[in-house]
């Protein structure tokens, strides 16, 4: 008999996948010039701020949640672990990439 997906596990990667769609989301929405616009001038670079605040904030909270269900699913005994370790790669990439490029910067 196979073994059942984790559901921690595919929650993880739900997540995550739910986490970079709302943050190309608000990318794409700080982009629309017509967005943009309708700020008007003085509130264009509060409004712009805010998006990326926004943004970034729901990717690294939905990222940071999804990996602590992908760690959690993998522990999961008598359960298979795909989608909990597919969640914990992807998670762990997203928080590990972006601190490392921001620490290169900074030193150098």
């Amino acid at each position: 008999m196979s073994q059942k997906h984790s559901r921690l596990g595919i929650s993880s990667t739900i997540l995550w996948l739910t986490a970079i769609t709302l943050c190309i989301f608000v990318y794409r929405l700080a982009n629309d010039s017509g967005f943009m616009d309708s700020l008007g001038p003085e509130n264009f670079l509060g409004g712009f701020v805010s998006l990326i605040v926004i943004g970034v904030g729901i990717f690294f909270i939905g990222s940071i949640i999804s990996l602590i269900l992908g760690i959690v699913g993998i522990r999961q005994k008598d359960r298979n672990t795909l989608f909990a370790k597919i969640g914990t790669a992807l998670s762990g990439l997203s928080i590990i990439l972006p601190l490392l490029f921001f620490l290169k910067i900074a030193l150098f």
